[in-house]
């Protein structure tokens, strides 16, 4: 299992994402970053 969280990637928040593979960790972090930190896909 892999796994980041928003510290690490110096943003003040608890969330930790997990995947079993990079893509899904990816997708992840993607997905919440855009849904709970107002961040846009382009």
């Amino acid at each position: 299992m892999l796994a980041v969280s928003c510290r690490c990637v110096g943003v003040d928040c608890d969330f930790k994402g997990t995947g079993e593979t990079e893509e899904e960790l990816l997708n992840c972090l993607v997905d919440y970053a855009i849904k709970d930190h107002g961040y846009t896909s382009e």
